[in-house]
Protein backbone atom coordinates (compact mmCIF):
# COMPACT_ATOMS: atom_id res chain seq x y z
CA UNK A 1 0.00 0.00 0.00
CA UNK A 2 0.98 3.68 -1.11
CA UNK A 3 -0.30 6.69 0.32
CA UNK A 4 1.27 9.38 -1.47
CA UNK A 5 0.97 13.10 0.82
CA UNK A 6 3.09 14.98 -2.10
CA UNK A 7 4.16 14.40 -5.57
CA UNK A 8 5.92 11.24 -6.13
CA UNK A 9 7.17 10.65 -9.87
CA UNK A 10 5.30 12.22 -12.60
CA UNK A 11 1.59 11.24 -10.72
CA UNK A 12 -0.83 14.03 -11.44
CA UNK A 13 -1.37 16.86 -8.41
CA UNK A 14 -5.08 15.36 -7.84
CA UNK A 15 -3.34 12.05 -6.81
CA UNK A 16 -1.55 13.44 -3.33
CA UNK A 17 -3.06 14.74 0.06
CA UNK A 18 -1.23 17.42 0.67
CA UNK A 19 -2.04 20.34 1.26
CA UNK A 20 -3.52 18.10 4.13
CA UNK A 21 -6.03 21.07 5.34
CA UNK A 22 -7.66 21.39 2.30
CA UNK A 23 -7.91 17.73 1.51
CA UNK A 24 -8.97 16.65 5.45
CA UNK A 25 -12.02 14.38 3.86
CA UNK A 26 -9.76 12.30 1.79
CA UNK A 27 -7.46 12.26 3.93
CA UNK A 28 -9.82 11.11 6.67
CA UNK A 29 -11.05 8.40 4.53
CA UNK A 30 -7.66 6.87 3.57
CA UNK A 31 -6.84 6.90 7.19
CA UNK A 32 -9.66 5.20 8.42
CA UNK A 33 -9.68 2.55 5.58
CA UNK A 34 -6.01 1.70 6.16
CA UNK A 35 -6.25 1.49 9.62
CA UNK A 36 -9.49 -0.43 9.84
CA UNK A 37 -8.48 -2.73 7.20
CA UNK A 38 -5.45 -3.29 9.51
CA UNK A 39 -2.90 -2.59 6.66
CA UNK A 40 0.51 -0.49 7.02
CA UNK A 41 0.94 2.21 3.74
CA UNK A 42 4.17 3.38 2.81
CA UNK A 43 3.27 7.12 3.66
CA UNK A 44 5.60 9.43 0.89
CA UNK A 45 5.61 13.33 2.25
CA UNK A 46 7.13 15.61 5.24
CA UNK A 47 4.33 15.59 7.91
CA UNK A 48 1.03 13.76 9.23
CA UNK A 49 -1.09 16.81 9.75
CA UNK A 50 -0.76 20.71 8.92
CA UNK A 51 -3.21 22.04 11.60
CA UNK A 52 -5.49 20.89 14.35
CA UNK A 53 -8.35 19.38 12.35
CA UNK A 54 -5.94 17.38 10.27
CA UNK A 55 -4.03 15.99 13.55
CA UNK A 56 -7.47 15.26 15.10
CA UNK A 57 -8.17 12.71 12.36
CA UNK A 58 -4.82 11.08 13.08
CA UNK A 59 -5.42 11.03 16.64
CA UNK A 60 -8.82 9.78 15.74
CA UNK A 61 -7.29 6.89 13.84
CA UNK A 62 -4.48 5.85 15.64
CA UNK A 63 -6.57 5.89 18.80
CA UNK A 64 -9.11 3.55 17.63
CA UNK A 65 -6.24 1.37 15.75
CA UNK A 66 -4.86 1.23 19.25
CA UNK A 67 -7.60 0.21 21.23
CA UNK A 68 -8.52 -2.60 19.48
CA UNK A 69 -5.51 -3.83 17.86
CA UNK A 70 -5.79 -7.17 18.78
CA UNK A 71 -8.66 -7.82 16.86
CA UNK A 72 -7.59 -5.63 14.06
CA UNK A 73 -4.45 -7.47 13.08
CA UNK A 74 -6.97 -10.82 13.47
CA UNK A 75 -8.39 -12.99 10.40
CA UNK A 76 -10.22 -10.38 7.78
CA UNK A 77 -13.53 -11.67 6.25
CA UNK A 78 -14.81 -9.43 3.28
CA UNK A 79 -18.58 -9.24 4.13
CA UNK A 80 -19.39 -7.32 0.77
CA UNK A 81 -17.05 -7.35 -1.82
CA UNK A 82 -16.06 -3.83 -2.22
CA UNK A 83 -16.86 -2.34 -5.68
CA UNK A 84 -17.70 1.47 -5.11
CA UNK A 85 -21.48 0.72 -5.96
CA UNK A 86 -22.71 0.17 -2.34
CA UNK A 87 -21.25 0.06 1.19
CA UNK A 88 -18.36 -1.94 1.59
CA UNK A 89 -17.73 -4.41 4.91
CA UNK A 90 -15.48 -6.38 6.43
CA UNK A 91 -15.21 -8.23 9.76
CA UNK A 92 -11.95 -9.42 12.06
CA UNK A 93 -13.08 -12.09 13.43
CA UNK A 94 -10.72 -14.18 16.70
CA UNK A 95 -12.50 -16.17 19.16
CA UNK A 96 -9.97 -16.63 21.56
CA UNK A 97 -9.89 -12.94 22.35
CA UNK A 98 -12.73 -10.70 24.49
CA UNK A 99 -13.68 -8.85 21.16
CA UNK A 100 -14.73 -11.65 18.71
CA UNK A 101 -15.37 -9.61 15.98
CA UNK A 102 -14.81 -5.90 14.83
CA UNK A 103 -16.92 -5.09 12.07
CA UNK A 104 -16.25 -1.87 9.41
CA UNK A 105 -18.90 -0.55 7.11
CA UNK A 106 -17.39 2.11 4.51
CA UNK A 107 -20.15 4.11 2.38
CA UNK A 108 -18.18 5.12 -0.62
CA UNK A 109 -21.26 6.83 -2.53
CA UNK A 110 -22.06 10.19 -2.60
CA UNK A 111 -25.80 9.43 -1.05
CA UNK A 112 -26.72 8.28 2.56
CA UNK A 113 -27.64 4.49 2.53
CA UNK A 114 -29.67 2.48 4.57
CA UNK A 115 -29.82 -1.32 4.46
CA UNK A 116 -29.52 -4.32 6.53
CA UNK A 117 -26.32 -6.62 6.67
CA UNK A 118 -26.55 -9.57 7.17
CA UNK A 119 -23.09 -11.18 9.06
CA UNK A 120 -22.19 -14.23 9.31
CA UNK A 121 -21.01 -14.51 13.22
CA UNK A 122 -19.32 -17.84 12.48
CA UNK A 123 -15.46 -17.20 12.80
CA UNK A 124 -15.96 -15.63 15.87
CA UNK A 125 -17.36 -18.59 17.79
CA UNK A 126 -20.59 -17.10 18.79
CA UNK A 127 -23.99 -19.28 18.19
CA UNK A 128 -26.80 -17.81 19.89
CA UNK A 129 -26.44 -14.54 20.71
CA UNK A 130 -23.72 -11.66 20.83
CA UNK A 131 -22.75 -8.11 22.15
CA UNK A 132 -22.62 -5.50 20.17
CA UNK A 133 -21.16 -1.67 19.98
CA UNK A 134 -21.54 1.18 17.62
CA UNK A 135 -18.43 2.93 17.78
CA UNK A 136 -17.01 2.01 21.36
CA UNK A 137 -20.35 2.86 22.57
CA UNK A 138 -22.63 0.59 25.39
CA UNK A 139 -23.24 -2.87 24.36
CA UNK A 140 -26.83 -4.26 23.30
CA UNK A 141 -27.49 -8.18 23.00
CA UNK A 142 -28.43 -8.76 20.13
CA UNK A 143 -29.87 -12.43 18.73
CA UNK A 144 -28.47 -14.24 16.24
CA UNK A 145 -30.27 -16.90 13.42
CA UNK A 146 -29.80 -20.47 13.41
CA UNK A 147 -27.34 -19.85 10.79
CA UNK A 148 -25.12 -17.67 13.10
CA UNK A 149 -26.48 -14.49 11.39
CA UNK A 150 -26.51 -10.97 12.36
CA UNK A 151 -29.41 -8.39 11.12
CA UNK A 152 -27.04 -5.58 11.19
CA UNK A 153 -29.41 -2.14 10.56
CA UNK A 154 -26.86 0.59 8.93
CA UNK A 155 -27.98 4.43 8.10
CA UNK A 156 -24.77 6.15 6.68
CA UNK A 157 -24.32 9.67 5.27
CA UNK A 158 -22.36 9.75 2.41
CA UNK A 159 -18.39 9.42 2.48
CA UNK A 160 -18.14 8.36 5.36
CA UNK A 161 -16.87 5.14 8.03
CA UNK A 162 -17.92 3.32 10.74
CA UNK A 163 -17.54 0.33 13.20
CA UNK A 164 -19.17 -1.88 15.44
CA UNK A 165 -17.60 -3.88 18.22
CA UNK A 166 -19.06 -7.90 18.47
CA UNK A 167 -18.25 -9.86 22.04
CA UNK A 168 -20.14 -12.75 24.42
CA UNK A 169 -20.78 -10.48 27.08
CA UNK A 170 -21.15 -6.96 27.77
Amino acid sequence: MFMPMIPYHDGPPDSTFEPLSQNIADYDWALGMYFLYSVAPTIRGYELYDNEDTKNVVIKWTTIYKKHRDILISDIIHVRRPDNQFIDCIMHANPSLSEKGFIAVFNPLSSTVNTTLEISLYYTGLSDKAYLSHEDGPYVPVTLSHAYLLSLDVSMQPRTITYYLVTDSN
